[in-house]
């Protein structure tokens, strides 16, 4: 089954033009499975992005593989 996410990327799309935000990356994963990726805005070699505290949950996440091989 197929599912129109139209309807999310545009408000997604209404979001970043009420707060000003030139760009966004979105990507929606259902069953640990990629089911809709979007490049939204205006992209360029020198566009920066805000990750805020995602950064944490990807450096415990490397922590925790370490550990699982022993290396840490």
């Amino acid at each position: 089954m197929k599912i129109d996410f139209t309807p999310s990327i545009n408000h997604i799309e209404r979001i970043m033009q009420k707060n000003h935000l030139p760009s966004a990356g979105v990507i929606i994963v259902k069953d640990g499975e990629i089911v809709c990726g979007n490049n939204l805005g205006t992209f360029g070699a020198s566009s920066l992005f805000q990750v805020a505290s995602l950064s944490k949950t990807f450096n415990a996440l490397g922590a925790m593989v370490l550990v699982q091989q022993g290396l840490l």
